[in-house]
């Protein structure tokens, strides 16, 4: 489980600061690690667990949009590989926005690409509405979609797309499978069966 970026400090106090920082909870060990900072101090960010992008191997994490200020949304899309502990930046979201849901899936023209989709939100829609004011912001009831390649997987592993992971697999930060949780050692479905190979 990760928890990244947010408002650092009490709710209550209005001038705290947006932070860049990203902890991971450990089950095995009953404890929060702190990892490597952000690029960028985001609140209001949409994260994923997600297969890596292309040229990194075994599951990522990515923080999606937000905004730095809590007023004012952005486009930005980064994304962490356990396996090196360093954030990397990718190409920006079509539309800036922040409040907004994330996911994972197939691309919509393709089953063998992943893309990162971006959900509603607040943000400024793309020029051309003119039912909104410029530069400002609304509820936006739009999805985007962000190619990020197909899964890379360890050479010569042999083993299919999956966005789950196993236990003490490569990337898993104390052995606790993929970002997204799915295969971990404290998943029901894995409870007391050893990992296959292949």
């Amino acid at each position: 489980m990760y928890a990244i970026g947010g408002i650092s400090g009490a709710p209550a106090n209005a001038n705290a600061p947006v932070t860049n920082e990203a902890e991971v909870y450990s089950p095995a060990a009953n404890v929060w690690v702190k990892l490597t900072t952000m690029t960028n101090a985001l609140a209001d960010l949409a994260a994923v667990g997600a297969p890596c992008h292309q040229g990194v191997v075994n599951g990522c994490v990515y923080a999606i949009g937000g905004s730095a200020d809590g007023t004012t949304s952005l486009d930005t899309v980064e994304t962490y590989s356990p396996a090196t502990n360093a954030w990397v930046s990718l190409p920006g979201l079509p539309t800036a926005r922040r409040a907004l849901m994330g996911t994972a899936a197939n691309c919509p023209k393709t089953s063998k690409d992943r893309c990162l989709y971006s959900i509603g939100g607040l943000g400024v829609p793309p020029p051309g509405n003119t039912a909104i004011a410029p530069a400002t912001e609304t509820i936006l009831g739009t999805t985007e979609a962000l190619p990020i390649g197909r899964p890379q997987h360890p050479e010569g592993s042999g083993r299919p797309e999956s966005s789950g992971g196993r236990p003490n697999s490569p990337g898993s930060p104390d052995g606790m499978g993929s970002p997204d949780g799915m295969g971990s050692p404290d998943s029901p479905t894995n409870a007391g069966r050893p990992a296959a190979d292949g």
